[in-house]
């Protein structure tokens, strides 16, 4: 289930099934996830799993089954695959073999913290690289899932009322509204003010990326309240 339902998205919105039926809106939130995660998460692509510490020592074996990201603790996972929640399928465990072949791993269990298990253990003479992303927040916090409902919402509000959007371009058509005052970006009206909301949210998303990136602060023990002061 995405982390924006369509019960969310009516809450903040006031939307109703007769202004946007909820397989449409559907649709719309499906879009809007994918718009969120590129606005906060960032990918990593074939990062050589290795020794961390003691506790994310990252053994390559032949029997150790559990292994780390590198931003383990200090970021949370991100929803690699666009499907508004966190599964398996959000990182890539790819065995490169000694005979010079790579063979991609299947994940049994991952956790928003950077851990993850292998089905079964690599061989003790392969190496390890996976591809994944990683955000300030993980998936299931509430900015998270306000960030994606305001969003949403807002382009429900762009099918409902044409005239929010100042340009709108399908094909050689051109619709341009010359009405003044009140805009924010390329949106005016309803439209306008959820988008607003939606950049308020992503401002301190990338603000709490910031405080993460400090030494010693972890995703986990970030203080909220300074959110406040954005």
């Amino acid at each position: 289930m995405s982390y924006a339902c369509t019960d969310r998205v009516r809450l903040l919105s006031g939307l109703t099934t007769d202004d946007v039926n909820d397989s449409y809106l559907q649709e719309i939130i499906s879009y809007a996830v994918e718009r969120v995660n590129a606005d906060i998460s960032k990918r990593v692509i074939l990062e050589r799993v290795d020794y961390i510490d003691d506790y994310r020592a990252n053994d390559i074996d032949g029997t150790n089954t559990t292994f780390y990201t590198r931003n383990s603790w200090k970021w949370a996972l991100g929803d690699l695959n666009n499907s508004g929640a966190l599964d398996v399928e959000d990182i890539e465990v790819w065995e490169y073999k000694n005979d010079n072949t790579r063979t991609q791993l299947t994940v049994s269990t991952i956790n928003s913290n950077g851990e993850f298990t292998l089905t079964t253990a690599p061989s003790a003479t392969s190496e390890l690289k996976i591809s994944y992303t990683y955000q300030p927040l993980e998936l299931t916090h509430a900015l998270v899932k306000d960030a994606c409902a305001y969003l949403s919402a807002s382009m429900s509000f762009t099918r409902i009322s044409p005239a929010d959007y100042n340009k709108i371009q399908i094909g050689r058509l051109k619709f341009e509204n010359k009405g003044g005052g009140g805009s924010w970006g390329n949106s005016t009206g309803a439209a306008g003010s959820l988008m607003s909301k939606y950049q308020d949210l992503i401002t301190k998303i990338d603000y709490l990326g910031f405080e993460v990136a400090k030494p010693g602060i972890t995703y986990l023990t970030i203080d909220f309240e300074k959110t406040e002061m954005i």
